[in-house]
């Protein structure tokens, strides 16, 4: 692929013109419209997706009932634990898809836009693990009374399901254990990931050896995390950079939790 299609975007996240993410995806995606390009079609046809997930109120509605009914199915459950539904930012959203374009893959394989994660409060950790398995899997079939479709792995798939990407048994080099699982929802045309994992394994995600940022360095092979994007040069609400430091409200670098709860007693 001669054309990096990320770096495409970086211009309009410059431009005076365009204060939101919105705004941006809107001018991106009618660039992408019309390059004449086949892939940058392609990825025009996703972005609009994305910004849909962003954006559109009565989607966000549907997540927010969606959400209701998993918290009150992990309560019946007598669980203790922390469900979020959090949206994936606007750069990691682009870097997976410079990832799916530079690797030959569809496109249409991007389905973690939006995902609910589900933090097993420990006891004993091994006892933990193995409720890990039976929680995901009493959820499927939750998920599926619901009208939602499982979808089948793709790697590291389960010994106990063919839907469920097992990074407990195989985990990744970076330390990060968890067990995803990617539900299609007709009445939308979206998919939703569904995470599980313990406390510990979630510490280990977040502050230790798998923390996302140093995910992001290894994942896309760059010397700098924001390669590609000036975060000085950043015109939007929401979004502030001095000093090295920022502050992202918004979810340009930072996913968002747009959605929490927890049962703690």
């Amino acid at each position: 692929m001669e054309r990096n299609t990320l770096l495409d975007i970086s211009p309009f996240l410059y431009d005076m013109e365009c204060s939101n993410v919105p705004e941006i995806l809107d001018r991106y995606i009618e660039m992408l419209k019309h390059s004449g390009n086949v892939i940058d079609a392609q990825n025009a046809t996703v972005q609009q997706q994305y910004r849909k997930m962003v954006t559109n109120t009565r989607f966000l509605s549907q997540v927010r009932t969606h959400f209701n009914s998993l918290y009150k199915e992990l309560s019946r459950m007598g669980l203790y634990f922390k469900l979020d539904g959090r949206r994936k930012s606007l750069f990691s959203f682009e870097k997976k898809v410079q990832l799916a374009i530079e690797s030959e893959q569809p496109l249409d394989s991007i389905r973690d836009i939006f995902a609910f994660r589900i933090v097993l409060f420990d006891t004993q950790d091994d006892a933990l693990i193995e409720e890990c398995y039976k929680v995901m899997e009493s959820l499927t079939l939750f998920l599926s009374q619901n009208g939602f479709i499982p979808c089948e792995a793709t790697k590291c798939v389960s010994t106990r399901s063919r839907f469920i990407k097992d990074y407990i048994q195989n985990p990744k080099d970076s330390g990060y254990q968890s067990l995803h699982a990617i539900f299609f929802h007709p009445a939308t045309g979206h998919y939703f990931e569904v995470q599980i994992r313990t406390l510990s394994m979630h510490a280990i995600a977040e502050k230790g050896s798998a923390a996302h940022m140093n995910y992001k360095k290894n994942k896309y092979s760059c010397e700098a995390l924001y390669d590609g994007i000036d975060l000085a040069k950043v015109h939007l609400r929401g979004f502030w950079y001095q000093d090295e430091m920022f502050l992202d409200e918004i979810g340009v670098i930072n996913s968002i939790n747009i959605l929490t709860r927890q049962r703690t007693f």
